[in-house]
Parts: C-alpha cells; structure tokens; sequence
C-alpha cells in the first residue's frame, strides 16, 4: 500500500484522494 510508504503523520485527506 502506498500508505506504508508515507508515515501515517499527515493528514488522511491524501489517503482519500488515492482512493478517490
């Protein structure tokens, strides 16, 4: 998953654009 490259610090709303 892309999320394990990038710590989950940052705000989710860049989780729900990749799965937008």
């Amino acid at each position: 998953m892309v999320t394990q490259s990038y710590p989950a610090v940052p705000i989710p709303t860049f989780s729900l654009v990749l799965w937008a």
